[in-house]
Parts: structure tokens; C-alpha cells; sequence
């Protein structure tokens, strides 16, 4: 787990950073919709983004799916 979070970590917290950045854009509009959606998705990005660093390992460890696949 700490060798996949070291190599695909980088990528995907710049990846989500930049998406979140890119949807907070909306908040420039005039159009409420485009702002709401706008904090909505950016929202829901980072929301993922510490769920893949912090749930995601911690729920794989805890279900035992790693050891179970390599023991094989």
C-alpha cells in the first residue's frame, strides 16, 4: 500500500488539485447554477481525494484484501 500511495499519490493529489481549482472556476460566473455546480464538484473531488488517501488504505488493511491476494 505505501509503495502504490508513493508512486500514484503525486499524480493523483496534482490530478484532483487541479480539477477541484478548475471547477472553483464556476464561482466566477453569474449564473447561480454554474456556482452551485461548481463548489458541488469541486467539493465532491476533494472528498474523493481524501478518501483514496486516507479511507481507501485504511479499509483495505482492515479487510485483509491484500494479504489474501499475495498469499495466493
Amino acid at each position: 500500500m505505501r509503495a502504490a500511495l508513493t508512486g500514484v499519490g503525486r499524480a493523483l493529489i496534482f490530478t484532483s488539485l487541479i480539477l477541484t481549482t478548475g471547477f472553483l472556476i464556476f464561482i466566477l460566473s453569474e449564473t447561480r447554477i454554474l456556482m452551485d455546480f461548481g463548489i458541488l464538484a469541486s467539493i465532491a473531488i476533494f472528498t474523493a481525494l481524501l478518501g483514496d488517501l486516507f479511507i481507501g488504505p485504511v479499509s483495505l488493511s482492515s479487510l485483509d484484501v491484500l494479504r489474501k491476494r499475495f498469499q495466493k
